[in-house]
């Protein structure tokens, strides 16, 4: 990729309803060389086919997923709340925040899944080569991308759902399901007594933490 196209500028828009002179609820987003974007947009849709032609991304990954939207998750979700209730006495559901999910992507764990979903070598290449030399800039501030994806490319949102599925695939357990749109997640626990759930629900947030802090298995 272009030197020229990983330079990127920084604007800040604010979330939704929050308090404007907090600057944590401010998202930065970046905007990119449109030309860069269009040869992200090549390489997004191989991505695509080979992740259609492998099923390679867990099914509880709604997010950034051709054929599967929000409303699937939610219809999921309420699927595995009524199958949980006739067999339990106990369903508790987590939801997950992952802060700054896309701009702490460790790029260690997305080469290690790239190799492990068997992507061609020329895209592994590719992604492996996507940060580095990447820089942004928000007025006269300069800022080298050490970690992260730039938030408003084309690539950022694959490689999120990449990065993630490991995790994905760990949390999963007989008494709890796993679902997730992009980085929301949400851990539906089940159980015969309270004192079950809450010790599943302990252990698996727990591994989340872990896994999450550490980016490994």
């Amino acid at each position: 990729m272009s030197p020229e196209w990983k330079i990127g500028k920084v604007i800040w828009i604010l979330k939704d309803g929050k308090d404007p002179l907090l600057t944590d609820l401010y998202r930065p987003i970046t905007l990119l060389s449109t030309l860069g974007k269009l040869f992200e947009k090549i390489i997004a849709e191989c991505i695509y086919d080979h992740i259609q032609e492998m099923n390679c991304i867990a099914d509880e990954q709604f997010g950034f997923m051709r054929g599967r939207s929000c409303e699937d998750a939610v219809h999921a979700f309420l699927k595995g709340v009524h199958e949980a209730l006739p067999l339990t006495n106990y369903s508790v559901a987590v939801s997950i925040d992952i802060v700054g999910a896309f701009n702490n992507i460790k790029w260690g764990v997305v080469n290690l899944e790239l190799r492990k979903m068997n992507f061609p070598v020329w895209i592994q290449k590719m992604i492996n080569s996507y940060p580095s030399d990447r820089v942004a800039f928000c007025g006269e501030s300069r800022v080298d991308f050490t970690r992260g994806c730039p938030q408003g490319s084309v690539l950022g949102p694959l490689i999120w759902i990449i990065a993630y599925n490991f995790i994905i695939a760990d949390l999963r357990r007989p008494k709890c399901k796993v679902f997730c749109y992009a980085d929301d997640t949400i851990l539906l626990c089940r159980g015969n007594t309270l004192a079950s759930v809450k010790e599943l629900v302990s252990a698996t947030t727990e591994r989340a933490v872990l896994l999450l802090t550490e980016g490994s298995r």
